[in-house]
């Protein structure tokens, strides 16, 4: 946590305001669920919600009403533990509306038992697992696609890598920061590939 907060310091940057533990507590009561220990500890000791990767990371709040504006029960068993798509060679069999069927049956299985913390952009989203065996991961998906990938980190690594990112620009302010699954840049997931010029 220290460690986090002097990045955050020697970036200059202003963290969110955080909330009280008696807080979290009282969410975990009404809506059900046991949320992971580390997503608690930067909600109360980080910040909860305000500046951090791409567009920013979710307050308590806004996770919540995000995902229950999908219908997603919270405290359902998260089942998704390794990476998920479908081969391009199949995609290409289906008709646009199979896909976009397929789409819509892989997001909702997967929704379960998480909530959004961050948006990537243009309909990619990061989503933090509250239960299952992926419980506290950090994974992406998208609206657009049925690729699902676990960043194998939780929300205090994923957004203490997005500062390390930072401290390297102040470094090396012409570095090109160019990647394959350039979404997975603050995870640990290896279809990560820096592309080297």
């Amino acid at each position: 946590i220290n460690r986090i907060l002097s990045k955050a310091k020697k970036l200059d940057i202003k963290l969110g305001e955080v909330i009280s533990l008696e807080t979290v507590r009282k969410v975990e009561k009404e809506k059900k669920i046991n949320l992971p220990e580390s997503y608690i500890i930067f909600l109360t000791r980080i910040e909860n919600g305000g500046i951090g990767p791409y567009h920013g990371i979710y307050s308590l709040e806004e996770s919540i009403s995000q995902s229950e504006l999908t219908e997603a029960n919270l405290d359902a068993e998260n089942s998704y533990i390794q990476d998920y798509d479908i081969e391009d060679s199949e995609k290409e069999k289906l008709s646009d509306e199979d896909f976009q069927n397929i789409i819509g049956e892989t997001i909702s299985i997967f929704f379960e038992g998480s909530i959004d913390v961050c948006e990537y952009g243009c309909g990619d989203f990061f989503r933090l697992i509250l239960t299952g065996e992926s419980k506290g991961t950090v994974w992406s998906y998208s609206y657009d696609d049925t690729a699902l990938y676990n960043l194998n980190v939780d929300i205090l690594t994923f957004f203490e890598n997005w500062l390390d990112r930072k401290l390297d620009e102040q470094l090396n302010p012409n570095k090109k920061y160019l990647a394959e699954f350039s979404c997975l840049e603050f995870g640990e997931n290896t279809h990560y590939k820096p592309i080297i010029d």
